[in-house]
């Protein structure tokens, strides 16, 4: 059994239902979080990594249809494996989707994480059409699978993609649309971890994260939401007890740090003001 987590439930506070949207950043602490009870606390059943792949996530959640059958594939590594590992039917991929989107209304606070401004576009058909991060390896990795579900017509053949470097200005207009999208509900705004060590190894990837947390902070603060950086936290652990492979591995976190962070969260999900016009929603 883990360690109890710093912020434990209480049973006697106000539990506003969250939904935290992100990548396995996202999800860990979450899954830490329900050992302990905190089941008004749910992540997204995919992995979402930029600002335009969020907001269209966003804006199928409230039933603006932005995936199909045949390029679901394309919408996250979970949809792909899904459908060329698993064989699981590309419209109960989506059923999936549909069915978080009946319990959408439902959430007070959302916390978005963005790891990544290098958006990966396709045209399909005809106009440009965001993908997930892995979409192009995926394409790769389940070449035979996608080729054979292309041949009988129920998935969209293997597409090229472009990856494009969002711009600070293009970011904050994304943060916007996304408020927007939730109907101003409040957000916790989070960037990726930067590793703790200001060694020359890490130079290229600490300044493009700290790049990116600078955006989010200025975005969170000019829409009146509240930002986080899971740096600070990486910094107190220490880059070995925070980071797997004994250190090494920038992008995934520790069941230990996935712990610490579950607590931080719930505490400023508990602590964060619901909007103030919002109707009291059916539990």
């Amino acid at each position: 059994m883990p360690e109890k987590p710093l912020f434990p439930l209480n049973p006697d506070a106000a539990r506003p239902r969250a939904m935290m949207i992100g990548t396995c950043r996202m999800h860990d602490p979450v899954s830490a979080l329900r050992q302990y009870g905190h089941s008004n606390i749910r992540s997204t059943p995919h992995r979402l990594h930029t600002p335009a792949q969020t907001l269209k996530f966003v804006r199928h959640m409230n039933g603006l249809p932005q995936y199909a059958p045949e390029t679901i594939h394309l919408f996250s590594d979970c949809a792909a494996r899904e459908v060329s590992e698993k064989n699981v039917a590309r419209e109960a991929v989506l059923g999936n989707l549909d069915n978080l989107a009946k319990v959408w209304h439902n959430f007070d606070v959302f916390v978005i994480e963005i790891c990544s401004l290098r958006e990966h576009m396709t045209v399909h058909p005809r106009r440009p059409k965001v993908v997930n991060t892995f979409a192009q390896k995926d394409q790769i990795l389940y070449a035979d699978a996608l080729a054979a579900q292309a041949a009988k017509g129920i998935s969209a053949p293997a597409v090229p993609i472009e990856i494009v470097q969002q711009s600070r200005s293009e970011t904050l207009r994304q943060m916007r649309r996304i408020k927007a999208a939730l109907d101003g509900r409040p957000i916790i705004w989070v960037c990726h971890q930067s590793p703790p060590s200001d060694a020359q190894a890490y130079a290229l990837v600490n300044k493009s994260r700290s790049t990116l947390a600078a955006i989010l902070r200025a975005g969170a603060n000019a829409l009146g939401g509240r930002f986080f950086d899971p740096s600070t936290i990486a910094a107190e652990m220490g880059q070995q007890a925070f980071f797997k492979e004994d250190g090494g591995d920038l992008n995934h976190m520790t069941p230990a740090a996935a712990q610490r962070l579950g607590a931080v969260y719930a505490k400023m999900i508990v602590e964060t003001p619901r909007h103030h016009s919002e109707a009291p929603r059916p539990s």
